[in-house]
């Protein structure tokens, strides 16, 4: 049996990307070792959270796989990590005009 991985132990950058159509969706965030999101940036350069919010995914010591938050504009994410660094986000938005999902692998960069 694998040793479980602690929240804390995945601090770093992560990235994820995935081809829709004929254009890419790119999409960066930040884990400290308290367990909080401290970025979260698309392609687009369009950061999130705000120079000073953060969100708290969970416990520095959960050894949990699956975390899920919502942002400042109530945009649900769900992050999975299959291993130390890599894994999968989903992103569900339902405003008023559309509802979209979009699921895509992430790697750590750093």
């Amino acid at each position: 049996m694998s040793e479980k991985i602690k929240l804390s132990e995945r601090k770093g950058e992560y990235k994820a990307s995935k081809n829709i159509g004929s254009y890419d969706v790119g999409f960066k965030f930040t884990l400290d070792d308290s367990g909080n999101i401290v970025s979260l940036k698309f392609s687009n350069s369009w950061d999130q959270l705000k120079e000073l919010d953060k969100i708290n995914i969970g416990s520095p010591d959960s050894t949990e796989t699956e975390f899920s938050f919502a942002d400042p504009n109530d945009v649900l994410y769900v992050i999975y990590f299959d291993s130390y660094s890599r894994g999968s986000v989903c992103i569900y938005s339902d405003n008023k005009r559309t509802k979209e999902e979009i699921c895509m692998p992430f790697k750590k960069i750093s």
